[in-house]
């Protein structure tokens, strides 16, 4: 076998196979939704699911667990936890309202919003925000 033969084929196979491309992502909104739900003391509940829409994909920024009245969510509540299927992506605690919010990327789907907190039961809404990609080949 020749040398030059070695070196033929690879660059043959370089130029003419169809790779494999890399996928984009654009920004396309900031979303806000809002789940409400009844909590249970030192229980965890799950409030609803959360759709990211196919073609999407969702970076989660902020996340929190209100009281709910009058019509709108009133202060952040204390001692709480959110989760997105298990994923810790809020967490309050004490009465110093010390928060943190977990970033997390979420591919297109469906997630179990659940929370918890050591508060008497009540009408909660569990606010969560994030900026929305559209995923394009």
């Amino acid at each position: 076998m020749r040398l030059h033969s070695l070196f033929v084929l690879p660059a043959f196979l370089l130029l003419f196979h169809p790779g494999q491309a890399q996928k984009t992502m654009d920004f396309h909104q900031v979303v806000d939704t809002m789940i409400f739900g009844t909590t249970s003391v030192g229980n965890t509940v799950t409030f609803g699911n959360l759709t990211i829409p196919a073609g999407r994909i969702w970076k989660i920024e902020n996340a929190s667990l209100s009281y709910y009245s009058g019509g709108k969510p009133a202060d952040i509540m204390q001692d709480t936890q959110v989760y997105l299927d298990a994923h810790l992506i809020s967490s309050v605690n004490g009465s110093n309202i010390v928060s943190e919010t977990r970033i997390l990327w979420l591919d297109a789907g469906t997630y179990s919003v659940q929370v918890y907190t050591t508060i008497s039961a009540t009408t909660t809404v569990a606010a969560i925000s994030a900026l929305e990609f559209v995923v394009t080949p």
